[in-house]
């Protein structure tokens, strides 16, 4: 028969646990019970799950924006402009095509809206940190 470290009872069959709280377990006695997770700690490991997925798409969203300044929009078209004089005097010219341009405008206003919802996730990471901390 065990018995109980903390009132000095001896543990009953039916009963996995003391009256006082202590648990029992069949190679004997397990601690105390388990303690309640402290107040807000919930909404710490959310917090940290919003800071992490923050930072991360914030850099995603920075990456993002960069790259779409070194996207090309121009191609380079050779235009022959003096087709009767030996030799074929060419031209080259750059043109901007539309079509580049709008896919770099694309990819900045995504890299602008990844950054956008990065910054909210930190601030709600932030603001749920601020909770947690002031509930304990």
């Amino acid at each position: 028969m065990l018995t109980c470290p903390m009132c000095g009872k001896d543990k009953t069959e039916d009963s996995p646990q003391c009256t006082c709280g202590y648990v029992f377990t069949h190679s004997g006695i397990a601690g105390e019970q388990a303690q309640p997770p402290a107040p807000g700690a919930d909404i710490l490991e959310r917090a940290r799950y919003f800071l992490f997925l923050g930072w991360l798409t914030l850099a995603s969203g920075v990456g993002t924006t960069i790259a779409s300044f070194f996207k090309t929009t121009s191609v380079d078209v050779t235009i022959p402009y003096a087709d009767a004089l030996p030799g074929g005097l060419s031209q080259t010219r750059s043109i901007i095509n539309s079509g580049l341009l709008q896919d770099q405008m694309m990819l900045f206003l995504c890299g602008i809206a990844l950054s956008l919802i990065g910054t909210l996730f930190i601030a709600s990471g932030e603001i749920a940190t601020t909770i947690a901390k002031a509930r304990t």
